[in-house]
């Protein structure tokens, strides 16, 4: 038994038709040929069932291979497409491939329609594959950008070799106070004061999260960023690497902080402003009534 092939054939002469199929035979197949000679036949067939390829005469009486190919292309079929002649010369069989057709074969040669048809049925599952990736890839692209934008974090790519963001949700637009088009010709030192809120410079420390997140770490870190006016805001920033085959690209996500250099400064001045508190607590006021300067829990 051999393997199974659905051909569509286009052909008008069933001694063709014959010896088409015996060549297919010969080659291990047990193939079915569905044979039109019209576009309306054509056009039935492939709305009635699947086929492997399409062999196609150049010239029936109302029907031509170009036509054909025509048909093929608008029922948005990508089949393999092979022309079978007894006669076409090299311009029009140049002409016929310019147009689409993967390949021909001569009547008087018909032992090259086997190794013809198998690779093109390679190709051509080649070529759903490539674009079945395609779809997967824009299917995840849009997904991925869903998630951006509707995250609560402040999110920019950054283009690590160029130094400039590539892409920022709108959250990152309201954060930094800049339009999209300007954020994306700027890199993270326009989104940065010079120093973080321990003296030491930004540039060495950014460069050393971006090598830690390139190397496949995902560091977590505080982060002091600067807005287009001028304000700064503490954050909590996230880096992570994206895949990509051209570009090394690290997502940065930011979400703004409680100010703990303020908390921090207030509870250094606890020492020195406590003893003062108790020491006048049992003393009236000059400048203020009795009762506002009472220590709490005590008697009125």
């Amino acid at each position: 038994m051999g393997k199974p092939l659905r051909i569509l054939l286009v052909e008008d002469n069933r001694d063709d038709d014959a010896l088409i199929e015996r060549q297919l035979r010969a080659g291990g197949y047990d193939p079915v040929l569905r044979r039109v000679e019209t576009a309306e036949e054509m056009r039935a067939a492939l709305h009635e069932e699947g086929f492997d390829a399409v062999v196609a005469d150049y010239n029936l009486p109302r029907f031509n291979a170009l036509e054909a190919l025509e048909t093929l292309r608008a029922a948005h079929e990508d089949l393999p497409f092979i022309i079978v002649s007894g006669g076409i010369g090299e311009e029009v069989a140049a002409a016929a491939m310019k147009a689409g057709a993967h390949d021909y074969v001569m009547k008087d040669n018909l032992k090259r329609l086997v190794p013809a048809i198998e690779r093109e049925i390679r190709d051509a599952a080649d070529r759903l594959l490539a674009r079945q990736g395609e779809e997967a890839l824009r299917e995840s692209e849009a997904r991925y950008r869903a998630l951006v934008e509707n995250a609560p974090e402040a999110i920019v790519v950054l283009d690590v070799d160029r130094n400039a963001f590539v892409d920022a949700n709108d959250n990152a637009v309201k954060l930094f106070k800049l339009p999209l088009e300007q954020l994306l010709s700027v890199g993270p030192e326009a989104v940065c004061p010079p120093f973080q809120s321990d003296g030491l410079p930004s540039e060495g420390l950014h460069r050393g999260y971006v090598d830690r997140a390139l190397r496949g770490g995902r560091p977590v870190f505080e982060w002091l960023h600067r807005d287009a006016e001028g304000k700064e805001i503490p954050c909590e920033v996230r880096f992570i690497r994206l895949p990509s085959s051209k570009q090394r690209l690290i997502r940065g996500q930011s979400s703004p902080t409680f100010p703990k250099a303020q908390w921090t400064s207030s509870r250094r001045c606890w020492p020195r402003t406590l003893p003062i508190v108790i020491r006048t607590a049992n003393k009236p006021c000059r400048r203020s009534r009795p009762s506002t300067c009472r220590p709490s829990g005590a008697a009125t």
